[in-house]
């Protein structure tokens, strides 16, 4: 759809749609069906959403879930999937992998959907994969990163890159473009998605001449981070690398300075939000970070972005734009696919080749997109696109 159209199709469908129908939750009881599409007998197409609301990383869910819902309500403006109106079930994990695993459950065998966006977070999609590869039913993650989530079985995808290329990636930037010739790596060693940013990144350096003077690592949880930045303060260090999620890099960040830490970091998909974190954001002034998508990338981008703000209030993350495209795919794949039947399903959305939002899609052999990465800094206290790399 032309971004125009769109836009003057969504800013129309916000006199009529209020805004807690278009980014709220969503509390309806399900109906019952079972995952072999019984829905698709009756007039309305159950589309589920997977991920945390609530919680620590309910900005995440929110951004995906969001996303996501701006499509299908363009879909049901248009006349819906094959005249049928889509709905979007919705389950809270609270960014808890049990509660994933229970939602999925609900959503194949009670509520009757066809197909699934998300799960949100790396740990909890791990643990519905294991699901949805016995059950062979479509899943499509805008947002779970983690290299060997694609790795289990062959129904579940992806339209975000994976852990250990924006790793990579970030490590060869800051050799080809940043020019940096010694690093030091500040790493989460509870969390998968740190230590799959972590490694990947290290190897990098270590293939583009990049010392890496030293490497630190804190637990899951900690808010004290004194100890390991006095010893990076001690190194000779250029820069900073600190894999991690927003609200962990802003704690890091508000105490580097006093740990005598006065150099910029370099980061991940994870600083998304991350300006939105301090008062004043300009504190993060000079990092840079691989990203999926941003706002300011183009025409089309802004265009979304301007529309994603009127109906639910606040700036889009790059998994927004991920979740729509994710929207997207699914869309025609029911459209295109044989039957409402799940093998049929996962059929038409391997065999993807399209234009989306945020780039032109097909998958490989593990179900990952083929597109390059974005790399943003923070100018001004404001996310910047630098450009794709």
């Amino acid at each position: 759809m032309n971004m125009k159209k769109l836009l003057a199709c969504l800013l129309a469908l916000a006199l009529c749609v209020s805004l807690f129908a278009a980014c709220g939750s969503n509390d309806t009881p399900a109906e019952e069906g079972n995952n072999d599409g019984e829905s698709a007998a009756s007039e309305t197409i159950k589309i589920g959403f997977i991920g945390p609301l609530t919680g620590e990383n309910a900005q995440y869910g929110e951004a995906v879930r969001n996303g996501a819902k701006m499509r299908i309500e363009e879909i049901n403006a248009a006349g819906g999937i094959n005249g049928k109106t889509v709905e979007l079930v919705e389950y809270d994990t609270k960014g808890d992998a049990t509660e994933a695993t229970n939602a999925y459950t609900r959503l194949v065998d009670e509520d009757g959907a066809v197909g699934i966006i998300g799960p949100v977070l790396t740990a909890e999609t791990l643990a519905v994969a294991e699901l949805a590869a016995d059950d062979e039913f479509p899943v499509i993650t805008a947002s779970a990163t983690g290299d060997t989530i694609t790795d289990i079985g062959t129904t579940l995808f992806r339209t975000c890159f994976k852990d250990s290329f924006q790793g990579g990636k970030m490590g060869q930037y800051a050799a080809e473009k940043l020019g940096y010739k010694k690093v030091a790596v500040l790493t989460n060693s509870g969390s998968d998605y740190s230590v799959g940013l972590t490694n990947a990144f290290v190897a990098a350096c270590e293939e583009n001449g990049i010392e890496v003077v030293a490497q630190e690592s804190y637990a899951a949880g900690d808010t004290d981070f004194k100890s390991q930045l006095t010893n990076i303060a001690s190194t000779d260090c250029e820069v900073l690398y600190v894999p991690d999620y927003y609200d962990v890099v802003a704690l890091i960040a508000a105490q580097a300075k006093d740990a005598g830490v006065n150099v910029p970091f370099l980061g991940g998909d994870g600083y998304s939000g991350l300006v939105s974190t301090v008062d004043d954001p300009s504190m993060f002034d000079g990092f840079y970070y691989t990203s999926h998508y941003a706002s300011d990338a183009g025409t089309t981008a802004a265009d979304f972005a301007a529309a994603y703000k009127t109906m639910c209030g606040v700036e889009p993350l790059s998994f927004s734009f991920l979740a729509y495209d994710a929207m997207q795919i699914m869309e025609e794949a029911l459209k295109n696919a044989a039957s409402m039947d799940k093998a049929d399903v996962v059929a038409a959305i391997k065999a993807t080749d399209m234009d989306c939002l945020t780039s032109h899609y097909t998958f490989d052999e593990d179900n990952n997109p083929i597109k390059d990465c974005m790399v943003l800094t923070i100018k001004d206290g404001v996310d910047t696109f630098v450009e794709m790399y």
